[in-house]
C-alpha cells in the first residue's frame, strides 16, 4: 500500500482489523519496512490493526526527500496519522524509529498515544555514540582502532567490509546468514542520503545531525506507558536502558539474553510474547 500526502507517496503495509492500532516505524534511518513484516505477523489480526510506513528519504517512496530535522519527521508522522484518520494508537519505533516516536511525544503531548515501544532504541545521539564505541572496543583484533584507521585513509569500501564481517554478526543480528527481510531493508542504505546525513560516514562516531538530538532532559514528561526492548548484545547495554527506564514514570523493560539489535528475528517467540503482553495490558 501507499499512503498519500499531496503528491508524496509513502510505502506502507497494513495487516489486521482489530480495535488496537499499532504504528511501526523502521530504523536506519533509511531502512525499508520489509524487515518489520515479522512484527505484523506477531500481532493477532482480530485484535490489532498494524500499519508500518517508510519515513521521508527511504527507498521505495515517491517524492519524499529527506527531512533535515527530527522535528519534521515527527510532524510528518502526525500528518500520516491524520490522513489515515487515526484518533489514537500505539507507536513502535525500532532503533531510529524510536527517535521519531519520542520526538512525536515531545511535539504533540496531547495526542492520544496509548503506549510507546522503544525497540532497541536510544535517547540521545551522544548516548548511542558512546554505546557503539564501547561495543566496538569489545571486539577482537583491535577492531575499533583498525576501523578508524581504514576510514581515515579513505578506504570506505574496506570499512564497509569490516562492518559486514565483524560488526553486523555480533551486534546487528546474530543469525547467520542474515534473514532475507533484513538484507532487503539494509541494501538501500549504501546509497541513502538520509542515513549519512544523520549518522555520518563513520557508524561508530555518529558525526551527522543525530549527534545533536537529545531527549534525556524530558523523559519525565512522558505520560503514556512505555516498553523498552533490548538484548544482551544490542548497541546499548542493559544497564543503560535501566537508567533510562528509571526516569520514565510508567516504564517496563524487556531484556533478552543472546539477542542483539534484531531480537524480533533472534528470539521471535519471546519478543512476540512481551510485545503482546504490553499491548494487551496498556
Amino acid at each position: 500500500m501507499y499512503i498519500s500526502l499531496g503528491n508524496q507517496q509513502f510505502r506502507g503495509y497494513k495487516s489486521g482489523h482489530g480495535s488496537k492500532i499499532v504504528i511501526l516505524i523502521p530504523g536506519g534511518p533509511g531502512l525499508t519496512i520489509d524487515y518489520l513484516q515479522t512484527i505484523h505477523e506477531m500481532l493477532p489480526e482480530d485484535l490489532f490493526t498494524v500499519i508500518s510506513y517508510q519515513p521521508s528519504g527511504t527507498f521505495g517512496n515517491v517524492n519524499t526527500p529527506m527531512l533535515p530535522s527530527v522535528r519534521q519527521y515527527a510532524e510528518e508522522l502526525r500528518s500520516i496519522l491524520e490522513t489515515l484518520e487515526i484518533k489514537s494508537c500505539y507507536l513502535l519505533g525500532h532503533s531510529w524509529g524510536g527517535v521519531i516516536a519520542q520526538e512525536f511525544l515531545r511535539q504533540f503531548p496531547t495526542y492520544p498515544i496509548e503506549g510507546i515501544i522503544l525497540a532497541n532504541s536510544f535517547i540521545s545521539g551522544v548516548q548511542l555514540k558512546n554505546a557503539l564505541i564501547k561495543r566496538a572496543k569489545q571486539l577482537p583484533d583491535n577492531f575499533y582502532q583498525q576501523s578508524q584507521e581504514i576510514l581515515q585513509s579513505g578506504q570506505t569500501d574496506q570499512y564497509t567490509q569490516i562492518l559486514l564481517q565483524t560488526w553486523i554478526p555480533n551486534f546487528l543480528c546474530r543469525i547467520h546468514p542474515l534473514p532475507d527481510p533484513i538484507l532487503c531493508s539494509l541494501t538501500p542504505l549504501a546509497d541513502s542520503p538520509v542515513y549519512y546525513y544523520y549518522l555520518g560516514y563513520d557508524l561508530l562516531e555518529i558525526s551527522g545531525a543525530l549527534k545533536y538530538w537529545n531527549r534525556t532532559d524530558s523523559l519525565e514528561d512522558i505520560t503514556c506507558p512505555v516498553l523498552i526492548m533490548s538484548g544482551e548484545y544490542d548497541y546499548l547495554s542493559n544497564e543503560e536502558n535501566q537508567k533510562t527506564a528509571a526516569k520514565i514514570k510508567d516504564c517496563q523493560l524487556w531484556y533478552e539474553a543472546g539477542t542483539s539489535h534484531m531480537p524480533m528475528y533472534e528470539k521471535p517467540n519471546h519478543f512476540a510474547h512481551a510485545l503482546n503482553y504490553f499491548l494487551m495490558n496498556n
